[in-house]
């Protein structure tokens, strides 16, 4: 079976769609696989970012509830999800299926029966060596944590709350490294939890164990 790009958002919930999104943002901002500029019906990169943004807000807005803020919300999912439909059939047209380079899309794949290049079916092993410590302006955190193999990024977490309420967490970005990433505003004076999983062409793998910290 021809390797094909998952599109089917609409089974996901709006926190796992949002990471996802965020997913194919990172990954497809000046990936050297796709250079730009990238023909219609494919969206151009920053039109694609711009409408991620606008989701964000919208989806922060939204946890009040309000049926004029969860209507708003949706409508530009939905947006979302045309453009990202759009990119996929691009990218699967120009790669012709070709796995290796959809790998670098953020965009999880139909799962085979072995991982590309190993040895094991399943996620990626949870990071290691997560560690935190202050930046350099009032409400910032960097991380750092070693490697993992076989992961094209990083998909990072956070709760400024109990770590044990599942909905306490929230998507904070995605990174292609882990060389430095850094978290902004994060509410000072408060304890911050943070926690990472790599994520490969077929998906996000497990959450590495939670570090925590003192925002300044």
């Amino acid at each position: 079976m021809h390797p094909r790009l998952i599109t089917r958002f609409a089974q996901m919930g709006e926190s796992e769609f949002l990471a996802q999104a965020g997913r194919i943002v990172s990954a497809m901002t000046d990936n050297p696989q796709f250079p730009e500029p990238w023909p219609a019906p494919a969206p151009a990169i920053g039109v694609l970012t711009a409408t991620f943004e606008r989701y964000r807000q919208a989806l922060d807005a939204s946890a009040t509830r309000d049926q004029i803020r969860i209507a708003e919300r949706d409508a530009i999912r939905t947006e979302l999800t045309t453009l990202l439909q759009r990119l996929a059939s691009y990218l699967e047209f120009i790669t012709h299926d070709d796995g290796i380079p959809l790998r670098s899309t953020g965009f999880e794949l139909r799962r085979s029966n072995a991982r590309h290049g190993g040895g094991h079916s399943g996620p990626l092993d949870a990071p290691s060596g997560l560690k935190l410590s202050h930046g350099l302006a009032t409400g910032q955190v960097e991380l750092k944590l070693d490697r993992l193999e076989g992961a094209g990024s990083y998909e990072v977490h956070t709760a400024q709350g109990d770590p044990l309420i599942e909905s306490n967490w929230h998507y904070a970005l995605v990174s292609m490294s882990v060389r430095r990433i850094l978290l902004d505003h994060l509410a000072p004076l408060q304890w911050a939890w943070v926690r990472v999983r790599g994520v490969d062409g077929q998906g996000a793998g497990r959450w590495s164990e939670p570090a925590s910290i003192v925002v300044l």
